[in-house]
């Protein structure tokens, strides 16, 4: 009987389940449901032994180990050693293997390392989701590839358990969809960023740290410090100083963990990140002196940097944004328009909205606006807010009011204390354009009480002088 031996190699491994499973439904000699599904006795063999000694995974999971890989046990220890110290160079886990009797060479370690997602990235995609510049390893795109396959058809458990079986997965849409309780802990880590945005920001703050503190205690530095950074831009969005800060020296401790105190270049981006979001934050409580050393440093970081990612020069403008240097903040944005993707451009055109609106000029701003301006969280509330800004500009106070009023409940919704503070402080200036002060002057004390409680010094010394007598 003639087999299509090509045809065979070729079948999709759902088809391959599908016909284990009628081998077994049908009480059939293996010869005899070979001939009757024409294909080799001896491939259906395999596939029933595999599904035997591994389930459905088995079957459905087309990777398999090349034969000169490391062993299971040293690829587990060079990798935990770069979680344990997130600083470890190649040449140094090398020394450290040795002295323990294992030996491997600097290009085994960069390859383990590069297929856990710690090095060999896309330098000019960097930036806060790790996902989008991890290189795909033959492994995660097989599985990738079978899970896209019979996700649709197949529980979420067969999809959960082929990922995990992965040491690192790029940027996808499934992993959003699966529950956590179905996920390993690279998994979860790899999900946070996915889930920047889409849901409300205290649940994201929340699953944040419950995944950062679970890392912690297992001594996984390395992914704790990712889980970090997204909760530090999760914090600079709530507008929460006090608590951007302490979280801003954790990550610098795990930064410099069995390293010098200037940690290693290879975390030189992380690092960049947190010095930026520590001189927003420094910005916020009014300590001016130390945000303009910060941005100082990030400068000279860019400088020293042969490849630069234009997410880095977006994270620039915002900073300057929030340091009021309004020309170098639309100066570096608008150095990034052309360079990134549609959902960092939403990003950059919020920024510069909000900038043009500043300027006064309106027309710009209403133009940005219209191409699509928003994006993560709030969008509803900024919007709102726009309106109301740009309203009372126009010279419409009572429909700033109605904005206003809308954007507040949106904003107290998501815990979102810089637009809170905005609708509040436009609200009052509402009602004083009306000529209600005493309503005015009323918002404005309850303004002062609520940036006393959140520590924003940047606003509450401005109200206190519109206050004083």
């Amino acid at each position: 009987m003639y087999y299509n031996v090509s045809a065979m190699v070729n079948i999709p491994p759902q088809q391959r389940l599908k016909i284990v499973k009628q081998y077994l439904n049908r009480g059939l000699s293996l010869r005899e449901a070979a001939r009757h599904l024409n294909i080799n006795y001896v491939t259906l063999f395999k596939w029933v032994k595999l599904y035997r000694e591994k389930g459905e995974l088995g079957i459905l999971n087309t990777y398999r180990r090349p034969w000169n890989r490391a062993s299971i046990d040293l690829e587990s220890k060079v990798v935990q050693l770069k979680e344990h110290c997130p600083a470890l160079t190649v040449r140094s886990a090398k020394k450290i293997l040795e002295h323990e009797g294992m030996r491997i060479s600097i290009k085994g370690i960069w390859g383990i390392w590069k297929r856990y997602g710690y090095c060999g990235f896309r330098k000019r995609s960097i930036h806060i989701d790790f996902t989008d510049y991890i290189p795909w390893s033959k492994e995660a795109k097989d599985a990738f590839e079978t899970v896209k396959a019979i996700f649709d058809s197949k529980s979420p458990k067969i999809a959960a358990r082929i990922l995990n079986s992965v040491p690192a997965l790029p940027n996808n849409d499934i992993i959003a969809k699966i529950p956590d309780r179905l996920l390993n802990s690279k998994r979860r880590v790899e999900k946070i960023p996915r889930l920047f945005g889409q849901i409300a920001l205290p649940s994201f703050l929340r699953k944040a740290r419950r995944i950062y503190k679970l890392l912690c205690s297992e001594d996984l530095n390395y992914s704790a410090l990712r889980v970090g950074l997204t909760i530090i831009v999760g914090l600079e969005w709530k507008v929460d100083p006090g608590e951007h800060l302490r979280m801003i020296r954790k990550l610098k401790d795990i930064i410099t963990k069995n390293s010098s105190p200037r940690g290693s270049y290879l975390l030189s981006i992380p690092k960049f990140i947190i010095l930026s979001s520590e001189c927003m934050a420094y910005a916020r409580l009014q300590r001016m002196r130390k945000a303009d050393i910060t941005i100082k440093n990030c400068k000279k970081m860019l400088i020293k940097r042969k490849d630069l990612s234009p997410h880095i020069l977006v994270d620039m403008g915002i900073t300057y944004s929030n340091l009021q240097d309004f020309r170098l903040a639309e100066r570096f944005l608008l150095m990034a328009m052309d360079r990134v993707d549609e959902t960092t451009k939403k990003r950059i055109r919020c920024e510069l909205a909000n900038i043009y609106l500043g300027k006064g000029n309106l027309r710009m701003a209403k133009r940005i606006l219209k191409e699509g301006g928003f994006y993560a969280w709030g969008k509803s509330s900024f919007i709102k807010l726009f309106y109301a800004k740009l309203s009372l500009m126009e010279g419409c106070p009572q429909k700033t009011l109605s904005f206003t009023t809308d954007s507040l409940s949106l904003s107290r919704e998501e815990s979102l204390n810089q637009c809170i503070f905005s609708a509040l402080f436009t609200a009052s200036s509402a009602w004083s354009a009306l000529g209600y002060f005493e309503k005015s002057n009323e918002i404005l004390k309850n303004i002062s009480l609520f940036l006393r409680n959140k520590n924003l010094r940047e606003h509450k010394n401005i109200v206190e002088i519109i206050l004083a007598p």
